[in-house]
């Protein structure tokens, strides 16, 4: 009798389960074909027993489906159709990266064993339901992984969140949300457990709430690229010792940072805190980050000097103080930071020279200081640096010679030194570099020729400027040669001669200027420099002719002079005779303008009034280049 018994137990088990894996296989086919179009070729009911060995599918022991994983898989549709309630033991559900769009329906919380819901990179609209916060059941597993970032989700982020008392990571960022961080996130001690919370850019206006400080596990945070204001609460910061990444961009953050407390995160290895109106100091307790590896201050209102304790920070991977109002030398102890790749302090009011230790740094990839006010020479213990690529000091005082060690930087990019009191020739170690793309060695002292192995070596130049210097001799034909050349700047310095034919066929070539120099002949014609068709790009070069300047040059006047010698005929009489009558006229003008110009002369004596009157056009021109260059530097400094 008993074995009879557990023979019906074990009957009716079977049959269950297998009509359990008959409706979660309907169930798929049903969304399936709701799809916008078959993608799921795997999926087919040819083989109706096994959906467990369809594309994307696992299941358990019993054959149920347990996961449903298809990231990235070309699928383009809605999930009205996806039957919730046919899949009862489904722990795992992935559609990351599709183009699923409409609501999320509110029937997920009948997923009652669902951890892992990653509806990300999709096109999903209108608010998420409240009713994905009852994801959670008595004595079950509940969602411990949340993702909807990058979608089209809108209204207020559900306070239902916090009832997901077993939440680990929520990521929903980059959506269209209103109003703030809800209180709710960290009111509720159930959510102590959430480590990961990525909120950044979703259209958040609110200030950071004290109950954050709740949430002790967390290890990583994201407000950026909202409208977080107000100051950073110390209260709510004191409670996430665990602290790893902490970032706030692009927002409206202001008041000090509280380092008293943000230094006693000792595990923290990432602080953003971009583009706000943050102000006061660096205090010297940052030395105590001792796991930092990125600290990013870029564009705030900071001052003071960069403390000397920034040196204790030998894990540090990126500076980036740029766009504040720090003051003083560039400590010496950043030599200390051997592990450092990016330096950037741009546009700020530091002084003294660039250590020579800054050499001991073999990571660097990238150093930018420009526009502070730095001096002295640069030291030749760049040339250690050979993993560097981008060198900008623009906008400082540097004197002396341009080092040639840095012709042994064989991994540069780009070398920006203009606006410096740099003078000497320019080193011909530089065709060492043939990675660069950009040259900008403007408004210094330089003086020499212009290098014919610029155009031999560097081929893949871009950017040239080498305006407002000391340059004499002629423009290098080889400059022809930088075929991938897009801006050629060679304004104000004393070259001479022809410019060279070949650099009308540079097809990139965008911009140019040659203006205030002593060229002569013809300026080249051809498809490219017809695109530039600008005269202020040429004046102030008296000797030059042709358009797109006024002055004609003595073969073309010749070529006019002429037309029609080989086409008379019947009516060449008339002409003759027209052009009999313009001489008569062309006479009595002559005359009338010669007269008065002889006699301005002498009434005035004053000198030659022509020449006068050039003059004054030419210094008008140069006021107006050098006006619109200084706007353009201005504005290159601004750039970040």
């Amino acid at each position: 009798m008993l074995i009879h018994t557990l023979l019906l137990i074990i009957s009716a088990f079977c049959l269950c389960s297998t009509a359990s894996v008959v409706t979660e296989l309907q169930a798929l086919l049903k969304w399936k074909a709701s799809l916008d179009f078959q993608s799921l070729t795997s999926w087919s009911p040819s083989n109706p027993n096994s959906p467990c060995k369809w594309t994307g599918i696992v299941c358990d022991s019993s054959g149920s489906v347990v996961q449903i994983n298809l990231p990235n898989s070309n699928i383009s549709g809605t999930l009205y159709k996806l039957d919730f309630a046919s899949l009862p033991n489904l722990t795992r559900l992935n559609l990351n990266f599709n183009n699923l769009y409409g609501l999320i329906p509110s029937n997920f919380s009948l997923l009652s064993k669902l951890t892992s819901l990653d509806l990300g990179n999709n096109n999903f609209t209108g608010a998420i339901p409240p009713e994905i916060g009852r994801l959670s059941a008595t004595n079950l597993p509940s969602l411990q992984y949340l993702n909807l970032t990058s979608n089209l989700f809108s209204g207020p982020i559900p306070k239902s969140f916090s009832n997901l008392s077993r939440l680990q990571d929520l990521r929903i960022g980059s959506n269209n949300f209103i109003g703030g961080i809800p209180t709710e996130i960290g009111l509720i001690s159930n959510l102590r457990m959430l480590e990961h919370i990525g909120l950044n850019n979703a259209s958040l206006n609110s200030t950071i709430p004290l109950e954050l400080g709740l949430c002790s596990n967390l290890i990583f945070l994201d407000f950026s690229n909202n409208l977080i204001r107000g100051g950073l609460p110390r209260v709510a910061l004191s409670g996430l010792k665990k602290m790893r990444f902490f970032a706030i961009s692009n927002s409206s953050l202001s008041g000090e940072i509280p380092w008293d407390v943000i230094t006693t995160w000792t595990d923290l290895e990432c602080l953003v805190l971009r583009v706000n109106s943050l102000n006061g100091n660096i205090s010297s307790k940052i030395g105590r980050l001792s796991n930092l590896t990125l600290l990013y201050l870029l564009s705030n209102q900071l001052s003071g000097m960069i403390p000397k304790e920034i040196g204790n920070l030998t894990k540090l991977e990126v500076l980036e103080l740029s766009i504040n109002s720090f003051s003083g030398p560039i400590p010496l102890l950043i030599g200390n930071l051997k592990r450092l790749r990016i330096f950037r302090s741009f546009n700020n009011n530091l002084t003294g020279t660039l250590p020579v230790e800054i050499g001991d740094l073999k990571s660097l990839q990238i150093i930018d200081i420009n526009t502070n006010q730095l001096d002295g020479e640069l030291p030749s213990s760049l040339v250690g640096l050979e993993n560097l690529q981008i060198l900008s000091a623009y906008i400082n005082n540097f004197s002396g010679r341009i080092p040639h060690h840095l012709g042994r930087l064989s991994n540069l990019v780009s070398l920006q030194l203009s606006h410096n009191l740099l003078s000497g020739k320019i080193p011909p170690s530089l065709r060492n570099c043939s990675r660069l793309e950009i040259l900008d060695l403007g408004e210094n002292a330089l003086s020499g020729n212009i290098p014919t192995w610029i155009g031999e070596s560097l081929k893949s130049l871009k950017f040239l400027d080498l305006a407002q210097n000391k340059l004499s001799g002629t423009i290098p034909y080889e400059i022809g040669s930088l075929v991938n050349l897009e801006s050629l700047d060679l304004s104000l310095n004393k070259l001479s001669g022809p410019i060279p034919p070949n650099i009308s066929s540079l097809n990139f070539l965008n911009s140019l200027n040659l203006s205030f120099n002593n060229l002569s002949g013809k300026i080249p014609s051809g498809n490219q420099l017809q695109t530039l068709d600008d005269s202020t790009i040429y004046m102030c070069n008296p000797e030059l002719c042709g358009p797109p300047l006024a002055v004609q040059c003595a073969t073309d006047k010749d070529k006019v002079d002429g037309i029609g010698d080989e086409d008379e005929n019947e009516d060449g009489r008339g002409k003759n005779e027209n052009s009999m009558l313009w001489f008569y006229v062309s006479m009595i003008l002559g005359f009338v303008v010669g007269f008065w110009t002889i006699c301005g002369v002498l009434l005035f004596s004053e000198g030659c009034k022509i020449t006068y009157f050039r003059f004054l056009d030419c210094v008008q021109d140069w006021l107006s280049v050098f006006v619109l260059v200084k706007m353009a530097r201005l504005r290159k400094s601004l750039m970040v």
